[in-house]
């Protein structure tokens, strides 16, 4: 007659899933299945050995997730080409109207102002539209969409407190060591409160996913300053504001009806974490925000201040320079769709080698990620120097490029933006897996790489040099961040579970 099995080993009895074999044996020894008993009673060499004959018997089955089909990826390549498509908006305007809600054919002291301003938003905000949607974002994952309104109106109230403390801060500073006139500090001033308030509005909309309403923003904005300024004749200052104070309206009212509408007019207090515990949690994606501008826009700042002994102003605004950014960012645009798509597709392919794979399977799953991750890294590299040299060629026939450092800049700065939108998928798993701080000393790299090499460059050889500074930048940040991501996904079970709880 045959001994029965073991409580742990009965399906009717012990209806909780076991994780592996080990597993399995631990509770068959605590219901005194010894090596001996496994050896005497049911003929195994021992507890381990019997465990993993019948763990595959007891396996609870996951469900089959199916892969996603060409019709999903593309729709979710446009769902991030969308997030950029402002962008490529006003550069496409800029370029072919010389108008933009900032800046545009104005005297060179002017612009100085208006860069400062321009600068100055992005990395006040920056940090702030970070950690304002990663709070909004888990509120709305967890179902409470009428805390996720308070709390982005909490942030977006505090994003208008540090624009309006900072601008009062530099303009105290302007005026004790006299850098720039009172009219100009005027003039960066009032772009660093416009614009600032622009991103945090933009950045609620980013959160809810209104992609559309950013750029109907943007769109209507620029239809109101070219109306003003081309149509009525008002000052181009005059009818860029009225522009700016267009789409921030627009941006803000639809945050608003899409959280109304989300929440049912249930709009109780804000989120409120104690100030320590904020801090330490928050930190990872405040630096993220901070450092990232600071990346994107050291190379020009250095530019800026080469070479200015003679010139009026400590700073000065290198038309040229802008225009050769201005056509590579088109190509950034569409790798920002890329990075959106391949970021979904990872975490689908997750699901579904999660579905394929026993959960004894760990080193197969491991290596099924780390081959979908390279494959999608040498799927990339092509289209990506396709579409640099396509935007390259279009900016040569279109004549905007008509200088060589105008030439010089942009292929340089598309070399830089096909680098930093690699680093820029790794930077979304990093976060995604719960892995912040890799994004962040990959990212610090390349912004010290890109500082020194940018000031060495422009000071030895001509300011429009600042610009290799920015392609080694990004090229250290990729290949920083790939290697990290490499390694890390070779425990990608491990970073699966850990993420998750």
């Amino acid at each position: 007659m045959s001994a029965s099995l073991p409580a742990c080993l009965e399906q009717a009895v012990d209806r909780k899933p076991r994780h592996d074999a080990y597993d399995l044996a631990i509770h068959m020894e605590l219901e005194g299945v010894t090596d001996q008993v496994a050896q005497s009673v049911y003929g195994y060499a021992g507890t381990l050995e019997m465990a993993q004959a019948y763990f595959q018997q007891i396996a609870m089955p996951r469900p089959k997730v199916a892969a996603p089909g060409i019709s999903q990826t593309l729709l979710e390549y446009f769902k991030g080409l969308a997030f950029a498509l402002p962008v490529l908006i006003s550069a496409v305007v800029m370029i072919r109207f010389s108008l933009s809600l900032w800046g545009g054919p104005i005297s060179i002291e002017d612009a100085a102002a208006v860069a400062i301003g321009t600068l100055s938003s992005f990395l006040v905000t920056g940090g702030l539209v970070q950690v304002m949607a990663w709070r909004v974002l888990f509120l709305l994952t967890t179902g409470d969409p009428g805390t996720a309104a308070s709390t982005c109106g909490l942030w977006c109230r505090r994003g208008v407190l540090a624009l309006f403390g900072s601008g009062c801060a530099g303009w105290l500073v302007n005026g004790f060591f006299g850098w720039m006139p009172d009219s100009l500090a005027l003039l960066a001033v009032g772009f660093h409160l416009a614009l600032g308030m622009l991103w945090l509005a933009s950045g609620a909309l980013y959160v809810l996913e209104g992609m559309l309403w950013i750029s109907a923003a943007t769109a209507v904005g620029l239809a109101v300053a070219g109306s003003l300024h081309y149509g009525l004749g008002a000052g181009l200052y005059l009818s860029q504001f009225c522009g700016l104070g267009a789409a921030i309206v627009i941006s803000a009212s639809a945050s608003y009806i899409i959280f109304r509408k989300k929440a049912g007019n249930k709009f109780p207090k804000g989120e409120r974490i104690p100030r320590p515990r904020l801090v330490h949690t928050a930190a990872p994606y405040f630096l993220y925000g901070l450092l990232y501008y600071c990346f994107l826009f050291a190379d020009r700042w250095i530019a800026w201040t080469g070479k200015t002994a003679s010139e009026t102003l400590p700073i000065f605004f290198r038309g040229d320079y802008e225009a050769g950014l201005d056509v590579a960012l088109i190509a950034f645009v569409f790798g920002a769709g890329w990075v959106h798509a391949s970021t979904q597709s990872f975490f689908a392919t997750m699901q579904r080698a999660l579905s394929e794979y026993l959960l004894n399977q760990a080193a197969e799953f491991n290596r099924a990620m780390h081959q979908f991750y390279l494959r999608r890294l040498l799927l990339f590299l092509p289209i990506a120097v396709l579409t640099c040299m396509l935007v390259y060629w279009t900016g040569i026939r279109l004549d905007v490029l008509s200088t060589m450092v105008m030439r010089k800049v942009a292929a340089t700065a598309l070399v830089g933006f096909l680098f930093l939108v690699i680093g820029l998928w790794n930077a979304s798993l990093f976060f995604a897996l719960s892995l912040p701080f890799h994004t962040l000393r990959a990212m610090a790299l390349g912004l010290f790489t890109d500082l020194v090499v940018s000031y060495i460059c422009s000071r030895t050889g001509h300011y429009s040099d600042s610009v290799y500074g920015f392609a080694v930048g990004a090229c250290c940040f990729a290949l920083w961040s790939s290697w990290m991501c490499s390694k890390e996904l070779q425990k990608a079970d491990h970073l699966q579970f850990a993420a998750s709880v």
